[in-house]
């Protein structure tokens, strides 16, 4: 997955969401290795990012891909998904994010002894960093304690977002309507895929973040407009473009990993029908995502806008 599609597309967007001229010359890779690379096949499943689900059962729930970020033109719930969700009993997401899980996003990006931004990243590139982040509210002092992934999950998002990412609308209007509520991950599993990459890959992928910062603009403009068309296979296009082998290892981590374990655990909440999942979109596409083990499953998948 690209580092902008990972972190438009995982959970890991509430980090950034939730926080309100250098000594050394920065060295950079080229931008071709940051911003180009082969795209996976999207798969059969290439345009709607709502989807009907019918069980061999002929028990129906929806399966709807999000994109998680809080702007204004992709936070607003369609009248179709407003009809899915409130014809629904139970809605789930990737990470539930309840009272609990929302006290423990901070001590989640904060790195331990030795660890941090400021103990790890080279000056030019701290001092960089430091810099850039101060645009999302975070001080140079909080700056230096946070994890370098941390650090580089917040970068890849746009600065100063003050609405709730559309997941969050989701879950919001899921328990005004009385809905039951589920998480599909816990917000652990996910930073232990993030605390789990090698030292190297962490800095690489903060050190592109850092390099290419403006040049993610324009690839996540791409990623917005896609969604907006539900145009699945070129937001799958653009999202899993990668050619460096770190990004290819966090591809690796990001999504295939994922989706089998997405998979394992959607499939349970599905048997009685009547369940509404809202799953990043690049979930759904390619030969092993969602939308593909559903069918392989003996789902019927049919798109409903």
């Amino acid at each position: 997955m690209s580092r902008r599609g990972i972190a438009a597309c995982t959970a890991l967007w509430l980090v950034a969401w939730s926080f309100g001229a250098f000594a050394a010359p920065l060295v950079c890779p080229p931008a071709a290795l940051a911003l180009a690379g082969a795209s996976l096949a999207p798969g059969p499943y290439r345009q709607g990012l709502l989807w009907q689900l019918r069980a061999p059962s002929g028990a129906v729930s929806h399966l709807f891909g999000t994109i998680h970020l809080g702007l204004p033109e992709v936070a607003t719930p369609s009248l179709a998904v407003r009809a899915a969700l409130k014809a629904s009993r139970s809605f789930g997401m990737e990470v539930l994010f309840d009272p609990a899980t929302l006290q423990a996003v901070g001590a989640s990006v904060v790195a331990p002894a030795g660890q941090s931004l400021a103990a790890r990243a080279e000056p030019a590139l701290r001092e960089r960093a430091v810099s850039l982040l101060a645009a999302y509210g975070v001080d140079a002092e909080a700056a230096g304690r946070l994890k370098p992934w941390a650090a580089w999950t917040t970068l890849a998002l746009p600065p100063g977002e003050t609405g709730l990412p559309l997941d969050l609308v989701l879950m919001g209007e899921a328990e005004a309507l009385g809905l039951a509520r589920f998480g599909l991950e816990t917000l652990a599993e996910q930073t232990a895929l993030f605390d789990q990459l090698s030292a190297a890959d962490e800095l690489e992928l903060l050190r592109d973040a850092v390099c290419h910062y403006d040049a993610q603009a324009t690839e996540r403009a791409s990623l917005v407009q896609a969604w907006r068309r539900q145009d699945l296979a070129a937001l799958y296009a653009t999202g899993t473009a990668e050619d460096s082998p770190s990004g290819r290892r966090l591809l690796q981590r990001m999504l295939h990993q994922r989706n089998a374990i997405l998979f394992e655990r959607l499939l349970p909440q599905l048997t009685d029908g009547g369940a509404f999942v809202a799953v990043g979109a690049l979930h759904l596409a390619g030969t092993d995502g969602l939308l593909a083990r559903l069918a392989a499953a003996g789902y019927q998948v049919q798109a409903v806008e």
